[in-house]
């Protein structure tokens, strides 16, 4: 104990005014002296604990070592006297547990060596620590799962262009289908101009009656009548083989005009008759010219369709271009057929949606995916001529 009760006398005020619970021990590590926080921390009162083993409020938990802890402190000089243990397991009177934070100080009085003790309890600290690791690792839960569905979803994309794309190739080999029949009359004719000069050649020489002039002229015309053929083979070939998207710059009209060469002896074939309304200086567009003359062989091909059942002088296609305004120029295919039903307007573009008996249902859904692709867009309205009129439109190329 103190031998001077003054002095013992502050430092009890000192303890009674601390924020925490404060204890004093002796060299011992008897308990000499403590706050009223300490019984309310652990719930004995103060006959209980004066004069008492430490171990009473601290070894329930770990009596090892705090005894070890008290007896370091009094056993080292007076200015290396610290020391602190955090969020340590003691037990309140009635068993119940709780974490605390525990700072020794040791000091020296009268030449003896006494330890202070201040505990605070951390309980609730922990217990939020404890939660928030619990939302972290809830929290990285979520964020595995939205990685994994984002790859998930990359996949689906994924699968779903290749998928579009194996339905466009689908699409033009089935527009190709109808048109190889119509689009070889075409190719016989410069096959039979060929073969029909090369004859006149063979004749000349054999006669000795040709001279060279009209031999060249005619073998010239050959070699034009066989580029010709190599194109119509080239546009085929293009338009059907599969390809990723490839943008350049060129102007709508010659997009269309390509398209038209494709399916222009169908058109004649089917006694269509084709008005081409074409504005004039339309700005450059950055497109996929072989998507977007899908694009328009498929509209076409559907208003040919929608005017089958009337007779040939009333089956009219207008085919228009024209600028909007400085951001856009619009594309329209417009028939004189008996239009879209009401019930079946809000389906058209649904995929495997068809009207037709032999159609697969894909040909608008792929022709509006391709314009969205090209920031562009596919819409209808009744026309004027008595069907359906089909526009898109394509915003310009900017000028650099």
């Amino acid at each position: 104990m103190y031998k001077d009760k003054s002095e013992f006398s502050l430092l009890n005020k000192l303890i009674q005014s601390l924020p925490d619970a404060a204890i004093v021990t002796n060299k011992n590590g008897r308990i000499i002296l403590f706050n009223a926080l300490t019984e309310q921390l652990f719930g004995y009162p103060y006959s209980e604990l004066i004069e008492k083993p430490i171990d009473t409020l601290l070894a329930q938990c770990s009596k090892e070592i705090h005894g070890k802890q008290i007896k370091n402190l009094t056993n080292r000089p007076v200015e290396n006297t610290k020391s602190d243990m955090d969020g340590v397991p003691v037990l309140h009177k009635s068993g119940r547990e709780f974490s605390a934070d525990i700072r020794f100080n040791s000091f020296e009085s009268d030449g003896a060596q006494f330890v202070i003790l201040t505990i605070r309890d951390v309980t609730a600290y922990f217990q939020k620590m404890r939660a928030l690791e619990q939302t972290n690792t809830q929290v990285e839960g979520k964020l595995q799962e939205i990685d994994k569905e984002k790859e998930y979803r990359a996949e689906i994309e994924k699968a779903l262009k290749a998928q579009q794309t194996e339905l466009a190739q689908m699409a033009r080999a089935d527009a190709l289908g109808e048109i190889v029949t119509s689009i070889s009359h075409e190719i016989n004719q410069p096959l039979a101009a060929i073969t029909n000069y090369a004859r006149g050649c063979v004749n000349y020489i054999k006669s000795g009656s040709g001279d060279n002039e009209d031999i060249i002229k005619a073998l010239e015309e050959c070699c034009r009548q066989a580029e010709k053929a190599a194109r119509i083979m080239t546009r085929i070939r293009n338009f059907v083989r599969k390809k990723d998207i490839t943008l350049e710059t060129t102007t709508l009209n010659t997009v269309i005009m390509d398209a038209l060469t494709l399916i222009d002896f169908d058109l004649a074939a089917k006694g269509v008759g084709v008005e081409l309304n074409l504005g004039s200086d339309l700005p450059d567009v950055s497109v996929d010219t072989l998507q977007i003359q899908q694009v328009l062989v498929n509209l076409i091909r559907n208003a040919v369709d929608a005017m089958l059942e009337k007779p040939k002088e009333g089956r009219k296609l207008e085919i228009y271009s024209k600028m909007l305004d400085s951001e856009e120029v619009e594309c329209g295919v417009d028939d004189s057929g008996s239009g879209i039903k009401p019930d079946d307007g809000e389906k058209i573009f649904t995929p495997f949606f068809t009207t037709k008996e032999n159609g697969m249902g894909v040909g608008l859904s792929i022709s509006q995916s391709i314009m969205h692709a090209h920031s562009g867009t596919l819409n209808y309205k009744k026309g004027s001529h008595g069907g359906t009129l089909f526009y898109f439109r394509l915003p310009v190329q900017k000028a650099r």
